[in-house]
């Protein structure tokens, strides 16, 4: 027995000795190919280096460096990221706490990757920073002073190129000289590459500013030509920021760090806006006239711009002509050139799908566009398309305090795209050489302000297929379903292709896209996005990576009906990459359900009804999306969106919220809320319920904590064809709805859309008085127009403010106040663009006595029927639509 257990254990050992052989063979495997695809030029022999995953966001609380090295060691292909070693003062100047801090953090990291040889990175806030925030440096006298002196010797807080260079140098090499920097280089002597990484988005006075800078009149004096500022400016901040670099670099107490550093700035390339509207030029570090970059090629040693969908920003989506897809292949041209002038550029992609925890996050923005779905797949799909349009040397992720479990997915997204060239020797052998297709059939849709010798330039690759809209009819927000674009290898004829295409709102299947040279092939897009290889010889098409996931899109031939109506449904562009047994099934809704790839259905109620569609295939996967139905309501003429504001299933988005003190973190579901006129809007429910009102039935209740229904998408003139321009909604419209209030004597925000230093326009309560308001962000003369009715609490009231062909800069009685049906007061006012409406408040807004609230409390009470029309309603209108 005895012998057999020491049998048994010899035998364990091995076993556990050949797993860990095997473990590190692995780790080595992977940690060689990052190293060779890190250390090699943009555009060598072999072509193009293959790609790496990385992180803006190495915080302990989600993307630490022990995470990422675990994902190193699994085999994928990251470029490790650390923050920036501690410097003397934080903690303050806790030593103890800061190498006890260190040794956590950055110790056995830094030994990893010490035994694996990997290139490392080091992420920091902006590097200049200090010259404006520290004492020593904005107090210095003017004379001495790296920030900008006007004209009337105020210093300014942003740094003046002009001012002296050696501060800049005397920075830099204090910001590596910290004792936890040394002990870095310490444990880490020999790194391959390491890049410092900074977030360039400090104040640096801009050349179309020159001549507010003292500096720059006493020596060049004013009316300078725009040209020569540009020329200044360019050689100025070059010879800046080497000197800031090269203090670093300096600083670093080990030769190898020195000699391996590399300097990377975020958005330190062109504008990916080029063309897209009139002032472009203004905010963009790239001259027409000679049709390149200034300077951030030739300042810095890398580039690291925002391939992002802002959320700042709701027009800039992944699926219309405003999408980043669209702005990026401006950078193809110039990256052509940027490395022709600097052959070793570090081109990276800075990636953000414009998520985030709150209500604004791109989720929710999506969400209130249709109840569209967004997720890590179609994140991974816009990924890609940035990917081979531009074959960047890595896919840096934009996350902050989101928790691990909130945002590992969409960080994993970046590292699938990139550990999928590694895994196909199809897409090595086209990254390698291969050659992006242009589009020559079709200009790029971005014309504004260009040169003649910008219009030469190649800066459309985005394929032709059957569903888009005709080359006139694009605008900026044209919608565009499916993305494809092409690599192409060898001479005609035995060129081979390789085609990629994806479908950010669902997968669209039996796609014929024109590919030139060979002419149309019929294809399928995936949400992540399809591969295809296409032979010249033979004239063969082949999908070899169909992507994901499973999806059946519902469609019905009416999403509006009366009563009785039948409206037929059908599981559209069902896409089953593994092309296995599936089953549709439905749910209308009112208890009745149906199976099949077309059903159909009448409803006998009226009521809005969330029509189900589950495609399961046998492999387990499955599909869940929902259609809006609504039934029996009135057609309201010119009505931009009709909220009934009765009980809907919770349908939505699981979101989180963090209290950022203590990096805590919260679940939140945002509900949607289906409009009863079009599928193309939702509300977006945070926190409000539902209840049975004695008088109106369901209705919404607003508990005034901070709860809201966000609606801000029915402005949106691109998705509402019946807004025929910008300023329409600005100059014309109405906004009506019942409200009940449990209290009229707080203060408390019924409506409100804009914001507080912005355009405002209000309802609210405040002692015992109804108060509509509108006032101006840009006209600062005018305090406002604030109309007000006294109104008593627990009793319905119908409500409308409306403005009537307002003028942008001419002040006209055309705000109007209705009260149940009645008009109230009218007064002054101003063209108003409509931004982030809400009922209720919980945002920046502005009152009549000339108070300003960052977040407004919300109205404690009910609300239903709301309603927004394009147009100013009668007083006989509003009446009769308070009967409907």
């Amino acid at each position: 027995m005895k012998s057999y257990l020491m049998a048994m254990s010899a035998g364990l050992f091995l076993l556990l000795a050949g797993l860990h052989a095997y473990a590190e063979e692995t780790d080595s495997k992977t940690a060689d190919e990052i190293r060779t695809e890190a250390l090699k030029a943009p555009i060598g022999p072999e072509g193009r280096p293959f790609p790496l995953a990385a992180t803006w966001a190495p915080l302990s609380h989600n993307f630490s460096p022990e995470y990422q090295l675990g994902l190193i060691k699994q085999g994928h292909h990251l470029i490790l990221c650390f923050h920036w070693p501690y410097a003397e003062t934080q903690w303050g100047a806790n030593r103890k706490m800061r190498l006890d801090n260190f040794k956590k953090y950055f110790e056995p990291a830094l030994k990893e990757a010490a035994r694996l040889k990997l290139p490392i990175s080091f992420q920091r806030f902006q590097f200049e920073m200090e010259l404006t925030t520290e004492k020593k440096y904005f107090e210095l006298p003017p004379e001495q002073n790296p920030n900008v002196s006007g004209l009337d010797g105020k210093l300014q807080h942003m740094v003046d190129p002009m001012g002296p260079i050696e501060l800049w140098s005397q920075l830099g090499k204090e910001e590596v000289s910290s004792e936890c920097m040394r002990l870095a280089q310490e444990i880490y002597p020999d790194p391959p590459l390491v890049i410092f990484l900074s977030n360039n988005e400090h104040q640096v006075l801009n050349y179309h500013d020159a001549e507010k800078s003292k500096r720059f009149v006493d020596k060049y004096g004013t009316g300078t030509a725009v040209a020569l500022r540009e020329k200044i400016f360019a050689e100025e901040l070059i010879r800046h920021y080497r000197a800031l670099q090269e203090g670093m670099r300096n600083g670093l107490a080990n030769e190898n760090w020195k000699k391996n550093a590399k300097f990377v700035a975020y958005e330190a390339f062109g504008p990916p806006h080029l063309g897209r509207y009139g002032g472009w030029v203004d905010s963009a570090g790239f001259s027409p006239e000679s049709g390149r970059m200034i300077w951030q090629h030739l300042g810095w040693d890398g580039g690291s711009p925002s391939y992002y969908t802002h959320d700042w920003a709701a027009f800039l989506t992944d699926y219309n002509s405003a999408s980043i897809q669209v702005e990026a292949m401006n950078w193809v041209f110039m990256l052509k050139d940027v490395l022709k002038e600097n052959p070793n550029f570090w081109f990276e992609l800075s990636t953000w799908d414009g998520d985030q925890y709150g209500i604004n996050g791109k989720r929710e923005q999506y969400a209130g566009r249709g109840g569209q779905i967004y997720n890590a797949d179609r994140y991974q799909g816009l990924l890609q398309f940035g990917l081979w349009l531009l074959r960047p040397r890595a896919l840096r992720d934009f996350r902050y305090l989101e928790s691990l479990a909130y945002a590992e997915a969409y960080f994993l997204a970046n590292v699938k795209a990139v550990d999928q060239v590694y895994a196909s020797p199809l897409l090595r052998k086209f990254w390698r050489k291969g050659e992006l297709v242009p589009n020559e059939s079709r200009k790029h849709p971005y014309q504004s302000a260009l040169t003649d010798e910008l219009k030469k330039k190649e800066r459309w690759y985005l394929l032709e297929t059957d569903l888009e809209s005709p080359a006139k009819d694009w605008g900026l927000y044209t919608e565009i379903p499916v993305f494809p674009l092409a690599l192409v290898l060898g001479k005609e004829p035995q060129r081979e292709w390789l085609v990629f295409a994806h479908a950010p709102k669902g997968a669209r299947t039996d796609l014929n896209v024109t590919l030139p040279g060979f002419g149309k092939v019929k294809i399928n897009a995936s949400v992540t996005g399809s591969f295809y290889h296409v032979k010249e010889q033979g004239k063969s098409v082949e999908c070899v990576i169909p992507g994901g996931p499973l999806s059946a899109i519902p469609e019905s031939s009416a999403n509006i009906a009366k009563t009785g109506e039948t409206v037929s449904f059908k599981a559209g562009n069902v896409f089953n990459p593994g092309k296995v047994p599936l089953d549709i099934e439905w749910d209308f809704g009112d208890g009745t359900k149906a199976s099949g790839l077309e059903v159909s259905h009448a409803y006998v109620k009226k009521g809005q009804y969330f029509v189900s569609l589950t495609a399961k295939n046998s492999e387990g996967e499955t599909s869940l999306r929902y259609l809006p139905i609504s039934v029996g309501y009135p057609e309201l003429d010119k009505c931009l969106l009709f909220l009934p504001l009765e009980k809907s299933p919770e349908i939505g988005i699981a979101t989180e919220r963090v209290q950022t003190g203590a990096l805590k973190w919260f679940p939140e579901f945002v509900g949607l809320v289906f409009a009863a006129n079009t599928k193309a809007f939702c509300g977006l429910n945070l926190g409000c319920d539902w209840a049975e009102d004695k008088e109106r039935g369901q209705v919404l209740h607003l508990s005034g904590k901070g709860t809201y229904v966000a609606v801000h998408p029915f402005y949106d003139f691109e998705l509402n064809k019946q807004i025929p321009r910008y300023d329409a909604l600005g100059r014309n419209r109405t906004v009506c709805m019942w409200f009940k209030a449990d209290d009229v004597e707080r203060r408390q925000v019924i409506y409100q859309d804009g914001s507080a230093n912005a355009d405002v326009m209000n309802i609210y309560l405040d002692k015992g008085s109804l108060y509509a308001g509108t006032s101006s962000g840009k006209n600062k003369d005018w305090e406002g127009t604030w109309l007000s009715t006294p109104v008593e609490a627990r009793k319905w009231y119908h409500v409308a403010v409306e403005l009537d062909n307002a003028d942008p800069e001419k002040l006209s009685d055309c705000f109007k106040l209705y009260l149940n049906g009645k008009l109230v007061s009218s007064g002054k006012a101003l063209l108003n663009r409509p931004f982030w409406a809400r009922i209720g408040g919980a945002w920046s807004t502005r009152f009549h006595d000339g108070t300003t609230e960052k977040k407004s409390e919300s109205l404690n009470g009910y609300v239903d029927n709301f309603a927004v029309f394009l147009n100013p309603l009668s007083e006989e209108e509003i009446k009769k639509l308070m009967k409907e």
